[in-house]
């Protein structure tokens, strides 16, 4: 199938038809005048604006719609018990449910159970200049701006595609647990390349570091590089917000969720089809399969965490799981792992490995003769590696047993999120 017929297909399907765009508008226009009576009502000094994908004309057709209302507000501490007031109240008139997202910075929810758009109600400072925002959320009101600006119909088309396209990937959303392409990063990145398929050709050439700076903030990339701090360009792209050149639009980018993205973008160019904007779920009996024809151990590890579901409790059960699988790797060669987050408060990590027959035993500085004399008399073979004695012992551990181990320090464990892990054969 052609380049060009692939892409005129999925434009249809990824966009919202007029009906459901006017039902949109209609629901929006209702929900913030009555938000806007409740603001007075409690006394709160805001100024409210519609922001994400929706006022950017770039929403993903789906089957229920996040609308992004931003409240403005010059001292959001002093405003915060009257802000939630006023959302009580907009939720008993209009039966919505209310719901409190803890973060960075507090936000809302507010929705129906059966209904087709949830609310988020996202306070931020409001200011003049994007110099004097204390949050990422505070510049959103200048990003509308400018996607708005230079986003025309066929290039929002073209964001839906890169957006759908990186979401059938796993990597889209800036999510820490992600640590893929944000939204705003994916838009500004069709505002570079003019078309979806040259974003495609760019990024799967780049070599990194890359360097954008669409709004010409420096002279050089080299200017850009050493002008932002080490935190924010140690991603394989470095994006110059245009609107605010001190912050890195990609900086939660990671190398895997870039190399898989590259890895997809010459797949789909080289044989362009339908699948590749298709979300694949995870295969565990093909994972399971693959491992067992090459004799390798399978394992479940269930982890679960009474943190806050979402962006939350995401984060913390990757990096619990980052963590056993770097404190496990001395003791399993790892073939494959894949965690999968649902976005509740639960997580699992499949893990195909073999165990090592022996591992390598740390022994004192050879700087230390008599502690390294002791432990020579305790093994019969020692060597040194990097001014250390070394032993290799046998390795009697099970998989189940080390993380076990592993697991069995609460304190540590509560401090990292993880209330539970369940080791479970396949």
């Amino acid at each position: 199938m052609s380049l060009a017929r692939v892409l005129n297909k999925h434009y249809s399907l990824l966009r919202p038809s007029e009906q459901e765009q006017a039902g949109l508008k209609k629901e929006y226009a209702e929900f913030l005048i009555s938000l806007r009576k409740a603001l007075v009502k409690t006394k709160v000094r805001a100024r409210v604006f519609v922001g994400g994908s929706f006022a950017k004309g770039t929403l993903v057709k789906k089957g229920r719609y996040d609308v992004d209302v931003f409240v403005r507000i010059k001292q959001i501490k002093a405003s915060r018990v009257a802000l939630e007031k006023a959302l009580m109240m907009v939720a008993a008139s209009n039966q919505l449910v209310l719901k409190k997202i803890h973060g960075s910075r507090d936000y809302f929810q507010l929705f129906r159970h059966e209904g087709r758009v949830i609310f988020e109600i996202i306070p931020v400072l409001d200011i003049p200049r994007p110099v004097r925002a204390e949050n990422v959320t505070d510049l959103s009101y200048f990003h509308v701006s400018y996607i708005k600006k230079r986003l025309n119909r066929r290039m929002a088309d073209d964001v839906r595609l890169a957006k759908q396209f990186c979401h059938a990937h796993g990597v889209y959303g800036a999510e820490s647990y992600i640590r893929g392409f944000s939204g705003y990063g994916l838009e500004c990145l069709i505002i570079q390349y003019k078309t979806f398929a040259n974003f495609l050709r760019g990024l799967s050439r780049a070599r990194e570091p890359l360097v954008l700076d669409p709004a010409h903030h420096y002279r050089t990339a080299v200017e850009a590089r050493l002008s932002l701090n080490e935190a924010k360009r140690q991603s394989p792209i470095v994006l110059v917000d245009p609107t605010y050149k001190e912050r890195n639009v990609l900086a939660a980018l990671s190398d895997e969720s870039f190399q898989t993205f590259q890895k997809a973008a010459k797949k789909f160019l080289a044989r362009p089809a339908d699948s590749f904007f298709v979300e694949k779920p995870f295969d565990l009996k093909t994972f399971t399969s693959r491992a067992r024809k090459r004799h390798f151990e399978v394992r479940r590890i269930a982890l679960h965490t009474d943190r806050q579901a979402g962006d939350i409790a995401g984060t913390k059960l990757k990096k619990v799981a980052s963590y056993l699988l770097e404190q496990i790797t001395p003791y399993f060669s790892i073939h494959k792992h894949r965690f999968e987050y649902a976005g509740e408060q639960c997580a699992t990590l499949f893990v195909s490995y073999t165990p090592k027959i022996t591992i390598e035993r740390r022994g004192p500085s050879i700087r230390m003769k008599e502690a390294c004399a002791a432990f020579k008399r305790h093994h019969a073979k020692t060597f040194v590696k990097r001014g250390r004695l070394i032993a290799h012992v046998t390795n009697a551990k099970t998989f189940e047993q080390t993380i076990t181990e592993l697991t069995s320090n609460h304190e540590q464990m509560y401090n990292m999120g993880l209330t539970e892990a369940r080791v479970e054969t396949i």
